[in-house]
């Protein structure tokens, strides 16, 4: 779309738009979705094209709409602008105006044409798939060329005296289990009636008296008396009735009930209702639909077909991602109860009146909801009542005038159970969340969130997961508004986020993530997440990629940040913005018997603060375009035990720079030729650990890297840094990440490796590493000049040592470590170790300590963690991370004396059919600043969660934490 701005200058926006329709009339449909795609604008970036995500709505009648989009006010005086514009739509053929595009149908199947040949009749008996039995002689097997069609002898008057039958002879096959006969089956199913005394007429009326009791296929009825009518195939018990359907068992006094229909009534019933979750019906009919419409679509279908049909996937509130190969089957769900009165309205469709509900094993009432009126419909798997109450331990915790909740752990539209909790930030919280299931595959949730320090804040998470042009798409809109923040002096605050992932079948795929807050504080005032608290760059990206071309790809990326300041005393440095960075890789195996590949980027970078203080010391970051062009020729030589693999390539860098310091030239090229061979060899004996037989392996390696020295000290730093020295990084070619700086190069890697593996299975039981590099001439480039300090020793020739270990080292005891070891000054330089151990769910304790001697990032913390039981119902979980010095790498941190970074404390009560959880929470936000919170939740097993959820806290602190009473999925907030 182009169109004509305020400032009378041309703007161009392109992308996708998506929109949910509605038919509220004949002819006239109602949209509202939205628009996401690239805007170039000439007083944005001067034309440079940025993501962009607006709501949309629409209004249209036949072929005529109007479409407007609404742009919210941003910094510098833009935004707040309603843009309307209209479009008429052309149709398609035979199909209403605004109908979606649908895959093609199906091809009939044609039956394949059969001809068969004049048939010889036979005197031996033919017997289907089996031995031709010849008379007077024994079975013996034969040839299928052996075997032909019976013959059929003519009845009538015909040109020929025999017709072959071209089918096999029909021949009854025992079956090994009895099968129940389909619901639609119209062979009658036979009655059984049994009891003391039995009379009447048997083709009208039929009563049975003395513990009697009637069976039929998937029913059993028993009572003191049983009257049975067979044409209404209806019975009526009286006197201790008992109705067993499945595994769904109901008693009471008096109950009648048409067997084929299922309607009836039980009076003063207690029940118990044992149901898989449905795999058929609606929802199995959708998932075949939709995965009809896929083997429809043909290679091309994703120039035409539009969007495929909406697919129905197990995604469950709260789900970020989903796994097609991983949909494992749901547990299904015991509710029991009793009620003054069952009224049967068909198959899977049962309503109570004054009724309990509960999951809890009977002769356990620890909790349990009561409704005037409960239906109970398991083909939707949803349950809706009226004057609902929720008793926990005989005492009524919640009431509400309509009571809804799903069925087998089933996503439903409706209030969520309310959440609560508290904080030294925003003093006590309450959220009543509701949960919108728009469609099978797309759903929503609304929050609406009261802090009593701050106000009411409004929280609104949007998903969304299908199919089109042949691929995927997924993605989570993400919206936050604080108005009026009293703690701000009634500053208005918000935090958005949008995230899309789309992949197509012709190759393309593009990744859209942009996020964005009113102010620094944001997240240090009103999250309760370290890995929020401590964010202060905010990623606003949009990725295009192209992967169709086999052995070579393309991607465009355009990148920027939102940069907070949320410590003074630690300032946070403007990153560099790529706009746009365009890349592109090949590589080809096995050209030519060699191992060649090409990668290409070109980036241009730019800065939104010029000048910035680097350790109190003003520094200049200038604008600036890089080329970079690294093609690579490999010829490898691998034979089962070893390998060696000689590489060479030309590295050629183009800069073109704007703003530079005084003295630095406009225009830089370099060039420089890479050569390295990589070798290692396999050696593997039989090995005895423990009484247990393993394979050990041996794993040298040698890696030989050479680079000649060039000057790059004019060349500014826009994305290059010193990458960590670890078993990665000591097997590359240059010991800078980014491609502003390369080291000069002659040195050797060797590196030895030996693992345990378990013969019968491959599994890996531990690795041991060892590695150094030696250097055989000194590195002279730095990513600074003033980073340069040449030695007078010989310390340049050696790097420090590198170990590493993880593995088993003692039957549930997993172990990791690594350590770094300069051997001139005989000291270590960093040093990790961690512990796992997990003896069974819900047992687990973790130790870690890790340790850093640089003086630009120095660490020395410890980090323990855990879930143990402390008695048979009562748990413990914890954390407790401490830093004793980090004072440079992260403002949440830092230290010179040491301080708490986090730590956790909670206990969890299971009782049966319930878990109560109570953790307390401190982190540090800012080096001055620390956030307290405490959740408490009460879990109703299979029926909902009420309180502040804080299992996504325990799961993310604690690692190997699981659920006490591991149910199969929650009702109301999803894992």
């Amino acid at each position: 779309m182009a169109f004509q701005d305020s400032h009378f200058k041309p703007s161009y926006t392109g992308g996708y738009q998506w929109k949910a329709i509605w038919r509220p009339a004949e002819d006239v449909r109602l949209g509202l979705g939205y628009l996401a795609g690239l805007m170039s604008r000439s007083d944005i970036l001067s034309y440079v094209p940025f993501p962009i995500v607006f709501p949309v709505a629409s209004v249209a009648y036949k072929n005529f709409s109007l479409e407007g989009t609404y742009i919210p006010p941003g910094g510098d005086n833009a935004g707040n602008v309603l843009f309307i514009w209209a479009k008429w739509e052309m149709g398609k053929t035979g199909e209403a105006i605004g109908t979606p595009a649908q895959p093609a149908p199906p091809t009939p199947t044609e039956m394949a044409n059969a001809s068969f040949g004049p048939s010889t009749p036979v005197t031996r008996q033919r017997v289907p798939y089996g031995p031709v039995l010849e008379p007077g002689s024994t079975p013996r097997l034969v040839s299928s060329s052996e075997t032909v069609p019976p013959v059929v002898r003519a009845t009538g008057r015909r040109d020929e005296e025999e017709v072959p039958d071209p089918l096999p002879s029909l021949v009854l096959q025992p079956s090994r289990s009895m099968v129940t006969p389909p619901k639609d089956s119209a062979v009658s199913r036979p009655v059984f009636l049994s009891a003391y005394r039995m009379g009447g007429d048997i083709d009208r009326e039929f009563n049975a008296e003395g513990e009697a009791e009637l069976r039929k296929i998937g029913t059993v009825v028993n009572a003191d008396r049983l009257t049975y009518w067979p044409i209404d195939d209806e019975i009526e018990a009286e006197g201790n009735a008992r109705l067993e359907q499945g595994e769904d068992l109901i008693t009471g006094p008096k109950m009648r009930l048409k067997l084929e229909d299922q309607v009836g009534f039980f009076e003063q019933p207690s029940y118990t209702i044992k149901r898989q979750p449905s795999s058929g019906g609606k929802a199995k009919a959708e998932t075949e639909s939709t995965a009809l419409s896929a083997e429809q679509q043909d290679e091309d279908s994703w120039l035409t077909s539009g969007f495929a049909s909406p697919q129905v996937l197990d995604i469950k509130p709260g789900q970020t991602s989903f796994d097609y190969s991983k949909q494992s089957p749901r547990r299904a769900t015991v509710a029991r109860g009793e009620a003054d009165r069952i009224d049967f309205e068909g198959e899977n469709q049962v309503r109570m009146t004054n009724a309990t509900y509960t999951t809890c094993e009977p002769g356990n009432d620890d909790w349990y909801a009561k409704a005037g009126s409960l239906k109970l419909d398991y083909d939707r798997e949803v349950a809706e009542g009226t004057d609902g109450t929720v008793y926990f331990l005989g005492t009524p915790i919640l009431y509400s005038p309509w009571l809804s909740f799903s069925l087998n752990n089933q996503r439903k539209s409706g209030f969520l159970a309310p959440t609560f909790g508290t904080s030294s930030n925003r003093g006590i919280e309450l959220a009543m969340p509701y949960y919108w299931n728009i469609a099978p595959n797309m759903d929503a949730t609304i929050a609406p969130r009261v802090m009593t320090k701050r106000g009411v804040q409004l929280n609104n998470e949007f998903r969304y997961l299908n199919t089109a042009f042949g691929g995927t798409y997924r993605g989570e809109l993400h919206a936050e508004v604080l108005p009026n923040d009293r703690e701000r002096n009634g500053e208005n605050r918000y935090g958005y986020s949008v995230q899309h992932n789309q992949a197509m079948a012709n190759g393309f795929s593009g990744v859209i993530n942009y996020g964005r807050v009113s102010d620094d504080d944001y997240f240090t005032d009103l999250s309760s997440q370290i890995s929020h608290t401590s964010q202060v760059n905010i990623l606003q990206q949009g990725v295009l990629s192209y992967g169709g071309g086999g052995w070579w790809n393309a991607t465009a990326n355009f990148q920027q940040y939102q940069t907070l300041q949320p410590d003074p005393e630690n300032p946070t440095l403007y990153p560099y913005q790529l706009l746009p960075q365009f890349t592109v890789t090949a590589r080809r195996p096995d050209l030519y018997m060699t191992d060649t590949s090409f990668f290409g980027q070109y980036t241009n970078f730019t800065i939104k603060e010029r000048i910035q203080n680097v350790d109190g010391v003003p520094t200049l970051y200038p604008d600036g375009q890089r080329t970079v062009l690294y093609p690579q020729v490999a010829l490898p030589y691998v034979t089962p035990g070893w390998y060696v693999t000689p590489k060479i390539g030309v590295n050629v860098r183009h800069y073109e720079l704007s703003g530079q310091a005084a003295g630095t030239p406009g225009s830089i090229n370099t060039t420089l030729p890479i050569f390295s061979i990589d070798s290692g060899m396999t050696f593997e004996r039989p090995s005895n650990w423990f009484g247990r037989d393993y394979t050990q392996t041996l794993e040298p390696r040698l890696f030989y890297v050479n680079i000649p020295y060039k000057n790059q000290e004019q060349i500014p730093i826009f994305d290059s840094g010193l990458a960590d020295f670890n078993f990665a990084q000591i097997f590359s070619e240059n010991q800078f990440s980014g491609w502003d700086r390369i080291n000069n190069a002659n040195q050797l890697t060797a590196a030895m490796t030996t693992r345990l593996i378990e013969p019968s299975s491959g599994n890996e039981i531990m690795r041991a590493m060892f590695g150094q590099r030696f250097y055989f001439t000194r590195n002279k480039v730095e990513l600074n000049a003033s980073t340069s300090t040449p030695t007078e020793d010989q310390s340049w020739q050696k790097s420090d040592v590198l170990a590493a270990f993880s593995g088993q080292i003692l039957p549930k005891v997993y172990a990791d470590a690594a350590w770094q070891y300069n051997l001139n000054d005989r000291q270590v330089n960093r040093f990790s170790m961690g512990g796992h151990y997990r003896p069974e769910p819900g047992k687990v304790f973790n130790a870690a300590y890790r340790y850093n001697r640089d003086p630009n990032a120095p660490i020395d913390q410890v980090d323990f963690s855990g879930q143990w039981p402390l008695t048979g119902r009562w748990t413990a979980v914890g954390r407790f991370n401490f830093s004793f010095k980090d004072d440079a790498t992260n403002t949440s941190t830092a230290t010179q004396n040491g301080r708490l970074i986090e730590s956790i404390a909670g206990l969890e009560y299971n009782g049966g059919c319930w878990v109560v959880r109570g953790v307390a929470q401190q982190i540090a936000l800012t080096q001055d600043k620390t956030s307290t919170g405490f959740f408490i939740q009460l879990e109703l097993n299979d029926f909902s969660r009420i309180g502040s959820n804080p299992l996504n806290l325990l799961k993310r602190n604690i690692q190997g934490y699981s659920l006490i009473n591991q149910p199969a999925a929650d009702p109301v907030f999803g894992e």
